[in-house]
């Protein structure tokens, strides 16, 4: 029981060797079985770690990718009144050459100037 003791008492100075105090022949059997059960354990978790790192990167870039395109999506969404396609694919001669976000913007440009006359008509 004191060997466990002392061998996490020191533990750090006998893995990083500081001084130069420890060697095998210094150390006894159950600490020598303790320090190489450590760095065996180290050993696995970074092979654990390092092979789910490729899934961790995966899914970290499709959480990233989806954050960056929500605003293309959410612009895509409405659909055309005059066509009756999203707006990404709208082929009006409106629409024809302008891009994604100036479409979005003149939609939302009808839309205000729809609710607007519907607001006068209601107050009349």
């Amino acid at each position: 029981m004191l060997a466990i003791i002392e061998v996490l008492r020191n533990f750090w100075d006998i893995i990083a060797n500081t001084n130069g105090e420890y060697n095998l022949a210094d150390l006894s059997i159950l600490q020598t079985v303790m320090v190489a059960g450590f760095i065996f354990a180290i050993f696995k978790l970074l092979k654990l770690v390092f092979s789910n790192a490729d899934q961790g990167l995966k899914t970290m870039w499709k959480t990233t990718k989806k954050i960056a395109s929500f605003n293309k999506r959410r612009m895509a969404k409405p659909v055309c009144q005059r066509c009756g396609r999203h707006l990404d694919k709208c082929s009006c001669l409106s629409n024809k050459n302008l891009s994604l976000k100036k479409r979005f913007k003149k939609y939302k440009a009808t839309k205000k100037l729809q609710k607007l006359e519907a607001k006068a008509k209601q107050q009349r």
